[in-house]
Order: C-alpha cells, then sequence, then structure tokens
C-alpha cells in the first residue's frame, strides 16, 4: 500500500487531469448532466439543479494552483459546463499560454460566444502548449441535432480559423445516424486544413438520435471507441 505522499506524486506525474473551469453552458445535447436533469426523479433533479445554481466559476489563483501541481496535460473540459463561458477565458488563456509555456493543455469546447471576432482574440492569446478541440458532430448543417442550440456554422468557421492561423485543433466527431454520411467529407476538410480528425463511436442516443450503422458503433461492451 503507498502512502500519501507517494500517492500524490503519482498523480501529479501521471495522473490524468480534467478541470471543470466553470457551470455554464447554452446548450443542451441529450446525453449532457444538464439535459438528463429533466428526466430525473424530482428529488435528485433538484438536487443537481441547486447544486450547479451554487456553483461558480472557478478563481484564477486556484486554476495557477492547480497548473503547477499537474505535469501531464491539463484537459479543460467542462462536465456541465463548457470551458469557453468562464467570465475570465482571456486571463485563462494567457495564465496556460504565458505564465505555463512549457505544459501542454487542451481545451474541449462545442458550445459558441458571440462572433469570430472573439475567437480571433481566443486564438492571438493562444501559445505553442495549447490544443482546440471542437465538438462538432457532422457539418454545419446537422452537428446541432445533437449539440442542441449550438451555432454549429460559428463553430466550423472558429475550427477554420485556427487551422489558418497555425493552432493546434482537433475536430471530434461524434457519429450518429444523422451524420453518418459525411464523415469522408469531415475527414477530407481536415487533411486539407491541418487539422486533426477525431471519429468517436458510441451508443449516445436519445428519442430523437438514432445509432449510426454497425460499423460506426464501439465494439463489444465498449460504450465508446475513438479512431
Amino acid at each position: 500500500m503507498i502512502d500519501a505522499d507517494e500517492f500524490l506524486n503519482i498523480q501529479k506525474e501521471q495522473g490524468s487531469s480534467n478541470i471543470e473551469l466553470t457551470y455554464k453552458c447554452p446548450l443542451q445535447c441529450s446525453q449532457c448532466l444538464r439535459t438528463d436533469l429533466v428526466d430525473k426523479k424530482v428529488e435528485k433533479r433538484n438536487y443537481m439543479k441547486e447544486k450547479i445554481s451554487q456553483s461558480s466559476d472557478i478563481s484564477l489563483d486556484n486554476f495557477r494552483k492547480l497548473c503547477k501541481f499537474f505535469n501531464n496535460t491539463i484537459a479543460l473540459c467542462g462536465q456541465i459546463s463548457d470551458p469557453v463561458y468562464h467570465k475570465d477565458f482571456f486571463e485563462i488563456l494567457k495564465i496556460c499560454s504565458l505564465e505555463f509555456p512549457n505544459k501542454k493543455f487542451k481545451i474541449h469546447t462545442a458550445a459558441h460566444q458571440k462572433n469570430i471576432e472573439w475567437y480571433e482574440k481566443a486564438f492571438d492569446l493562444t501559445g505553442d502548449n495549447v490544443l482546440w478541440m471542437f465538438g462538432l458532430d457532422g457539418l454545419p448543417d446537422t452537428s446541432y441535432l445533437y449539440r442542441r442550440g449550438q451555432n454549429s456554422q460559428l463553430i466550423f468557421d472558429a475550427m477554420m480559423l485556427g487551422s489558418k492561423l497555425n493552432k493546434k485543433i482537433i475536430w471530434q466527431f461524434i457519429v450518429f445516424e444523422f451524420n453518418e454520411h459525411q464523415i469522408e467529407t469531415a475527414r477530407s476538410i481536415c487533411k486539407q486544413n491541418n487539422i486533426l480528425f477525431k471519429l468517436v463511436k458510441t451508443y449516445r442516443t436519445s428519442k430523437n438520435i438514432k445509432l449510426p450503422s454497425e460499423s460506426y458503433r464501439p465494439k463489444g461492451l465498449i460504450k465508446e471507441w475513438t479512431d
């Protein structure tokens, strides 16, 4: 059995870190915890809504402490939120890029800000140690079917802008029946624009979202698989 100091050192050097920057997200993706609250039992739904309402953005000082502690890639990927909605997100980018240039950061985002100018400023503050992963499940004419409330065209344009500015970009594409026919088009766009393509096979579904064909589903007992 390892002691507390040894455990902390393992987490520091090898641990997979994911930081929830905020509690805000405008989307209503059918498999998100925020959306699932609608279908939960009343007492559990009220409990979670209360917890979310009592939450706040992480302070910049606490974010710095976490950045100092972890040595592996630090993911900014919300489970109930989207990192770009932190009230001081540009300051977060400055901390990542300027204060910790020797550490790697990965921003997972599917929600959108108001306009392309916002992304221009964000990319201007993005260092070589920061990677952006955009959740765009299909082309702009289909992604919003799962990412309900998403301005999918703006997300696509922001992704293209990041590539044009030589930023590190990943297109995360979750496969559903409605976007299966667009996979090769998306893959081709990525090749042409120096964007990494991450295809996610999943069993996520809902009343209005159907699974893709068998070849695009995870195998065996695995619920989600990335190619």
